[in-house]
């Protein structure tokens, strides 16, 4: 279980949740889960599978997807280019 502020930023987390992510657990956490940079991890792709349940759930309409999501279209089009990249990345 990780608590976020309304910015969506990791301010508290559980043993459970620090070990997934892979900080100590006596540590201060201070993240964001929605940035792009970060790299490849659980949280990532929980973010992926939700953008993409959305997306399904809402028909395919990106406003309605990311008013689903609680985020701007425009920041939902900026991490649909970044899911693309990264798939592109991880193909042969």
């Amino acid at each position: 279980m990780m608590a976020l502020n309304r910015e969506r930023h990791v301010v508290g987390a559980t043993h459970a949740a620090r070990a997934q992510m892979g900080l100590p657990p006596a540590c201060d956490v201070s993240l964001c889960l929605m940035e792009e940079t970060a790299p490849r991890s659980p949280l990532r792709e929980a973010q992926a599978m939700a953008i993409r349940t959305a997306l399904a759930s809402a028909g395919g309409k990106v406003a309605v997807a990311a008013r689903m999501l609680g985020i701007s279209r425009s920041t939902l089009h900026r991490k649909l280019r970044a899911l693309d990249g990264a798939q592109a990345a991880m193909r042969p």
